[in-house]
């Protein structure tokens, strides 16, 4: 402690001492602690266990990110993700570059498409299952749990355009052709050597997948418990699958492939990494990229898994915290509905293509949207370098240096960096509920605002300072939207290690987004306030308040009911229903 007390000394004023950090204050404190202790936005812990720094400032995040060997991923904090080999996020160094390259080609404009055709008909398929549910209509549906929908979702979306394997809603009737070379993958009841389907081993797999944070499956599978060994027994289930679905990738690379392996991520993987066989052979005896600059089938699996993984939980995320946050600011939901109707044209869902429709949308009102959710509700709220090897390093703040202690263990913190006025056009908060212990100073940062990111939107932008960077934050230079400088926006982290499905999830969002408010709008459920019956007989006023509670309500989940459970979300039993209307059937007319 005396030790780590010394460093922390040592790049004094910069840095505040304090004994114990609660693991989750990022999401109460935000900017307080970085404000009490006057520094340029870093602050320093020293424990018993190390040296450790959080920092909000935009300057010294995008040196961190860009100096990728001096400030290295802590992979130890990531072993949870190895449950099926190592992967991208697990790596560094040259086996690190070795899985870089061989997934890059992955994530291509073909690919996009697919997820673009996949993302509308699962959003369809959404749909279709809500207004299949009792109670509901094609023209108003309840839902409770719209986390576990959006979740199903996109589990579908990433199981097709990332493995070529199709899965269906349970109110879907499908049938499955039993001469598709997948079709044990898709299968509704468990194939032949196996006691669950794939759907259920993944999804049981993820469900349970804290259980291996503190023990190995080779131990998990031992212990006398019976979570646990249901926990082992879906990740048995899921190697199996894993182990079976690479065997048939490799089949249709080595007979040159199927129009779809040509298309998803396993299979674009699968030829990226050469001579598999050759790397089949190290495998056997431990060898991987890192020996050889090949990939090991463990190895693809493991990146296979982590894409699953990383992408399902970001995807869903964002899509619910979207429609929530839209039913918070019915206002924009009315502009952005607009702004579809001139994009879309008026035309069927099942005309729109990913060539003639992305690119408009991703520069407009969704992706504003889109923006603010995950400037928000980023789905990591932290994300982790350290200093373990590199030693003492270097850093240039408002033209001052300052010093990062060898050994320290780094958060860039997404959460409280988004919320820092230095870099985000802000205004007056609107809300009728008050900001406890959130920092006056920010504003409506801690409110949902897509209005923020539209430089049209002279509230936000009187002087219309175009954008701080050449490209926009979707990929697009000739968006009309504000461009946070670097380092003050991380959704999908910055830098040589910034998120390669970054592209992927946009693009699924946006698909979903466009579906859904094309032909609805979305409200916030008041049963807790009135019953349909009593709404109903209110006037225009007395809907308007009835809903501001349920707003005030709302903005209560998210600043005290979120926990980081891998990604960031609501607590259990904290959920907040929504109504999905027809448009022009609104009970709460949206804003002017």
């Amino acid at each position: 402690m005396a030790k780590n007390t010394r460093s922390g000394k040592a790049i004094r004023p910069q840095c505040l001492l304090v004994p114990v950090a609660h693991p989750f204050w990022v999401l109460y404190e935000g900017l307080g602690p970085f404000k009490r202790s006057g520094n340029p936005g870093i602050i320093m812990v020293a424990s018993p266990r190390g040296t450790y720094c959080s920092t909000v400032n935009a300057e010294i995040i995008s040196q961190i990110v860009a100096r990728r060997n001096d400030f290295i991923k802590p992979i130890d904090v990531y072993k949870i993700l190895t449950l099926f080999g190592e992967n991208m996020i697990t790596t560094e160094g040259h086996t690190w570059r070795s899985h870089r390259k061989s997934a890059a080609p992955a994530f291509s404009e073909k690919n996009n498409a697919l997820v673009w055709k996949e993302a509308m008909h699962q959003a369809e398929a959404m749909v279709s299952a809500w207004t299949s549910r009792s109670g509901n209509s094609t023209d108003d549906i309840e839902v409770r749990d719209v986390q576990a929908d959006t979740s199903t979702f996109s589990f579908h979306v990433i199981t097709k355009a990332g493995f070529g394997v199709p899965l269906f809603w349970p109110e879907e009737d499908v049938k499955i052709s039993k001469d598709d070379s997948l079709a044990a993958f898709s299968s509704r009841t468990p194939p032949d050597g196996h006691s669950m389907t794939f759907k259920q081993a993944l999804a049981g797999t993820l469900d349970n997948i804290l259980w291996f944070v503190a023990f190995p499956p080779s131990v998990m599978g031992k212990l006398p418990f019976e979570m646990t060994r249901n926990a082992y027994a879906y990740w048995s289930e899921c190697n199996q699958y894993w182990r079976e679905l690479y065997d048939q990738k490799k089949a249709d690379a080595d007979s040159g492939g199927s129009d779809t392996s040509n298309k998803d991520i396993i299979g674009h993987i699968i030829k990226a990494a050469g001579s598999v066989d050759k790397a089949s052979n190290d495998g056997k005896n431990g060898g991987s990229a890192s020996t050889n600059g090949v990939l090991t089938p463990e190895e693809i699996i493991g990146d296979t898994f982590l894409f699953m993984f990383a992408g399902q939980d970001t995807a869903a995320n964002t899509l619910h915290f979207a429609f929530l946050g839209l039913a918070m600011n019915r206002s924009f939901q009315k502009y952005m509905q607009c702004k579809l109707e001139g994009t879309l044209g008026g035309k069927p869902a099942q005309e729109w293509n990913y060539e003639d429709l992305y690119d408009n949308l991703s520069i407009g009102s969704v992706s504003a949207v889109i923006n603010e959710t995950l400037r928000f509700m980023p789905p990591v709220f932290n994300i982790p370098k350290c200093t373990y090897g590199t030693g003492e390093q270097i850093l240039t703040v408002d033209g001052k240096s300052i010093r990062i202690p060898g050994e320290s263990f780094i958060h860039m913190n997404t959460f409280a960096t988004h919320r820092n006025f230095r870099y985000w056009p802000h205004k007056p908060s609107q809300r009728t509920c008050t900001l406890k212990g959130k920092d006056k100073e920010s504003e409506d940062l801690w409110d949902f605002m897509p209005e923020r990111w539209l430089l049209s939107d002279k509230s936000y932008h009187p002087n219309d300072n175009s954008s701080h960077d050449s490209s926009n934050v979707n990929g697009n230079a000739n968006s009309a939207l504000f461009n946070p400088i670097h380092g003050a926006y991380l959704p999908f982290s910055e830098g040589p290690r910034g998120c390669i499905g970054r592209k992927f999830a946009l693009v699924e969002i946006t698909a979903a987004l466009a579906y859904v408010f094309q032909t609805f709008s979305v409200e916030l459920a008041v049963d807790k306030y009135a019953s349909d019956g009593e709404v109903e007989q209110m006037d225009p006023n007395e809907r308007e308040e009835t809903y501001k509670k349920a707003i005030a309500d709302a903005y209560e989940t998210f600043d005290h009911h979120m926990e980081p459970i891998l990604t960031l979300k609501i607590k259990k039993g904290k959920e907040i229903p929504l109504r999905f209307v027809k448009k022009g059937k609104e009970r709460f007319p949206l804003g002017t």
